[in-house]
């Protein structure tokens, strides 16, 4: 992790498409664990439909959960982020109607 970077929230949702992705969100989570109070990775959005059975290993061991072959489709709140809405990506890239999911989020 970067030792200058600033978390402007606390719930921190990742959206990952390369293994680096899972390397800045363990970095968050692990960071978080250490101060007692910081920051919460609760989900790795990847887009990839197989990331690597490791990192998906090593996200649960976090209590992580990924999302594989999910992106983002909505952001919620008004003037600041609140959430944000996934959802299951077609071979395309494109969102379907079904299966979208709220996720609580201060930053992204």
């Amino acid at each position: 992790m970067c030792p200058l970077g600033v978390l402007p929230g606390q719930r921190a949702v990742l959206l990952a498409a390369h293994d680096s992705g899972y390397a800045a969100a363990f970095a968050l989570a692990d960071a978080g664990a250490a101060a007692g109070a910081g920051a919460v990775v609760p989900v790795i959005l990847d887009l990839r439909a197989a990331p690597p059975e490791a990192l998906v290993a090593a996200a649960a061991a976090r209590g992580i959960t990924v999302l594989a072959g999910h992106g983002v489709v909505e952001t919620i709140g008004a003037g600041r982020i609140s959430g944000l809405r996934a959802a299951p990506l077609r071979p395309d890239g494109t969102p379907t109607a079904a299966g979208r999911r709220p996720w609580p989020a201060t930053c992204c």
